[in-house]
Parts: C-alpha cells; structure tokens; sequence
C-alpha cells in the first residue's frame, strides 16, 4: 500500500467520525486555497505592498501550519490547512515577482528554474528535519494519538538565517 493511503487512513483512525472526503482534504486543501489566493493576488499586492504580504503570508503558513496538530476537530483541522494554502499563495507570486522585478529577461528563465528547484528542495529538508519516528511509525516518539500530528510540527521548525 502506498504510503499517502496509509497516512490517510492514519488521519481517517484520528477523526473516525469525519468521512472520507474530509479526511482527503486534510491533503489537499492548501492547494485549494493557493489557487484561490492567487485570484485576488494582484489586487492584495497594490493595496498593501510586497512588506506587508510577506509578513502576513509567513504568519500564516507558520500558524496555520503547526496548529493544524492541536485540534481534535478535523473541521478546525481543515481551517488551519486553508490558512496554511493562503500563506503560500501570497508568497509564492511574491518571490517570483522579484525575479521579474530585478533580473533582465534572458536570465529570468534560468532562474526561474533555480527559485522553483530550490523551493521544492527547501520543502524536503523541512519535511527531513521532523526524523523518523517523530510523526508517524511505530517506533514514534510521540503518544499513538498524536503521532499522526506530529507531522505539523515541522512548520513551527524555526528557518531562515541569523541577522547577528
């Protein structure tokens, strides 16, 4: 069996009175919420600024991410998921936007490339900082009802460089 379908059915044993569509948006509703974020982008960018934006989306994917662990309700659960999908959906056009801003044409397409590698490189390390055995399997550090949540913790990971 696929590792996704264990996760799920892990997440279904958590929330055994929510059915099987709630528990697959656990999965699948921050990408929901980044396509419908980034229908109103443009206007969010010319009423609050670049600044603005990023400090909001960064709190929003930190906060809606690691609490998502904390609930008992899957319904809350789905509503930090949803905050976790706006945040990314006011960053990602934000750091794709200064490529466009501060490097001429012939060497955007490149580092277009490079921006995207190393954000999906920078989402695996994330994910490797929580070890095995933190969130999930059987030999996990967590108690067996929070096993399956530990895996939000990886949001509250502190990240980014020192301004020492």
């Amino acid at each position: 069996m696929r590792r996704s379908h264990r996760r799920l059915r892990s997440y279904a044993g958590i929330f055994p009175a929510a059915n099987q569509l709630e528990v697959q948006l656990v999965v699948c509703m921050p990408a929901l919420f980044i396509v419908i974020t980034n229908m109103f982008f443009g206007r969010l960018a010319s009423r609050f600024g670049a600044r603005t934006l990023t400090m909001v989306g960064l709190a929003l994917y930190t906060v809606g991410g690691a609490a998502a662990g904390l609930f008992n309700s899957i319904w809350a659960v789905l509503v930090m998921r949803a905050l976790v999908g706006v945040g990314v959906g006011i960053i990602m056009p934000l750091s794709t936007g200064l490529l466009t801003y501060y490097f001429a044409p012939e060497k955007r397409e490149g580092l277009m490339g490079l921006s995207s590698a190393a954000n999906q490189l920078g989402g695996v390390c994330r994910v490797a900082r929580v070890g095995p055995g933190l969130g999930s399997g059987e030999t996990s550090v967590l108690p067996r009802s929070r096993r399956e949540r530990g895996v939000f913790a990886v949001y509250a990971l502190r990240t980014g460089q020192n301004n020492e």
